[in-house]
């Protein structure tokens, strides 16, 4: 059942000086218990960026500015940009990678989320290519 949050849609700048947008949504998850979600929306076909909170029922504004944090903590930085010229699509631009996993409904496939774009796995084995020898470690948060 869809809760009611202070404010519905809200923008954020992120490391560029872009305004995005986000809609906030708060759905129950169990008893007492409450999912706080921001999606951003973009008018591009790309995903965008998401956020999420988790805890009590009762403490939705802590929730939100925790949520809030996130967001702005998220589009600090950037991980990826479109490569100009390349066998990728993308480029990094540290040695960190973060994201989410998702399912491109168009294309029927599970696919990444970084940076509010989607990468698919052919993009992500070029994107990492240059990395040969490295370790990495892979973590699921939630």
């Amino acid at each position: 059942m869809p809760l009611e949050t202070p404010e519905d849609v809200m923008e954020f700048a992120d490391c560029t000086g872009k305004q995005r947008k986000f809609k906030f949504k708060a759905t129950e998850t169990g008893r007492a218990l409450v999912r706080l979600e921001a999606h951003e929306i973009r008018n591009d076909g790309q995903p965008g960026y998401y956020f999420r909170e988790i805890g009590m029922v009762g403490h939705l504004v802590l929730l939100r500015g925790n949520l809030n944090q996130k967001i702005r903590e998220g589009l600090s930085g950037r991980y990826i940009v479109p490569q100009r010229e390349g066998i990728g699509r993308w480029e990094m631009l540290t040695d960190e990678l973060r994201g989410y996993v998702d399912y491109d409904d168009v294309n029927q496939e599970t696919c990444l989320v970084m940076d509010g774009y989607k990468v698919t796995w052919d993009e992500f084995k070029a994107l990492v290519s240059s990395h040969e020898g490295f370790f990495f470690r892979l973590r699921f948060e939630d």
